[in-house]
């Protein structure tokens, strides 16, 4: 119920204290739900932004392996290789 009622709130379809009247709430109470609403969605970005940055980290060190040039095959000492037969 929480949820909602703040989300009525900051979308402007309702003014605080018209859901407090409606509901029969304290209007300080819609307040703080409002403030937890807002540090769980801000919580959320933030989670995400990390898992984005951990991601991006991961891409950059892969494209990175793929840049090293492959190290040139060499020849063993003191073998004839098949081709010079």
């Amino acid at each position: 119920m929480s949820r909602t009622l703040v989300e009525k709130f900051l979308a402007g379809s309702a003014t605080q204290a018209q859901l407090a009247r409606r509901y029969d709430l304290s209007p300080h109470l819609i307040i703080q739900w409002r403030n937890n609403y807002a540090s769980g969605k801000l919580a959320d970005l933030e989670r995400r932004l990390e898992s984005h940055d951990e991601a991006i980290q991961s891409l950059v060190e892969a494209i990175r392996q793929l840049m090293v040039p492959p190290e040139p095959e060499r020849s063993r000492i003191g073998f004839i290789r098949e081709d010079q037969q």
